[in-house]
C-alpha cells in the first residue's frame, strides 16, 4: 500500500494545481527555473485564483487583514530598579507580502513579538516606576506604536497600535552562580 501512495505522490507533482487566495489573505510563490541554477522567481499572490506546478514551485499564504496578536508577559526593571510585569497587544496588518514572507522574514508573528517586546523593554527601562504610574498613558502608547512601526516597516508589517494590557509589580528571581537571589519590592527600596 505504501508503494501505491509513493507512486501517486510522485505522479501528482507533474500536474499543475490551483490556489484560491481569499480576500483577507496574500501569499508568495517561489518558482525554480529548470534551465539554469538561477535564484527562484518570487511572485506575490494577491486575492484570486493562481496556478502553480508542484514540481518547480511552492507557495505560502498568510493573513494580510487587520488582526491582533498578544505579546507575552515579561518582567522588566524600571530605571529606579523596580520589577514590573508587562504584557501588550499589537494590532497590525501586512501591507507588503513579499517583504513579510518572501525576502526578509520567515515567521511574521515571531518577528512581531520580538520587535514589540524590544520596544516595550526600551520604553519601560527608561522610566521610573513613579513616571509610569503618574505619566500619560497615551504618550506611552504613542511611543510604543511609533517605535514598533518604524522597526517593522522593513518587514512589510504596518502597525496600527501597541496597547499595554497587564502592568503590575512583580517579584523576580535571579540566579547568581550557585545561589538564588530573591529580588522583591522591599529589597529594592
Amino acid at each position: 500500500m505504501e508503494a501505491l501512495f509513493a507512486f501517486f505522490d510522485r505522479f501528482f507533482i507533474w500536474i499543475p494545481r490551483v490556489i484560491l487566495v481569499r480576500s483577507t489573505h496574500g501569499g508568495v510563490k517561489w518558482c525554480m527555473k529548470l534551465w539554469d541554477n538561477a535564484e527562484p522567481d518570487v511572485t506575490e499572490l494577491k486575492p484570486g485564483l493562481h496556478f502553480y506546478w508542484p514540481l518547480t514551485s511552492e507557495y505560502e499564504l498568510t493573513i494580510t487583514a487587520r488582526r491582533p496578536v498578544d505579546i507575552p508577559t515579561m518582567s522588566i526593571l524600571t530605571s529606579d530598579g523596580r520589577s514590573l510585569i508587562v504584557s501588550a497587544a499589537v494590532v497590525f496588518r501586512i501591507n507588503n507580502v513579499l517583504a513579510a514572507l518572501g525576502e526578509r522574514n520567515w515567521d511574521v508573528d515571531s518577528t512581531l513579538v520580538d520587535v514589540t517586546q524590544a520596544a516595550i523593554f526600551r520604553a519601560i527601562r527608561r522610566r521610573s516606576f513613579q513616571q509610569l504610574i503618574d505619566g500619560d498613558v497615551d504618550e506611552l502608547i504613542d511611543e510604543l506604536t511609533e517605535n514598533t512601526k518604524k522597526s517593522l516597516v522593513k518587514f512589510g508589517i504596518l502597525i496600527e497600535s501597541v496597547l499595554p494590557k497587564d502592568f503590575d509589580k512583580s517579584t523576580s528571581y535571579r540566579v547568581f552562580g550557585e545561589t538564588t537571589s530573591f529580588i522583591t519590592q522591599e529589597n529594592v527600596e
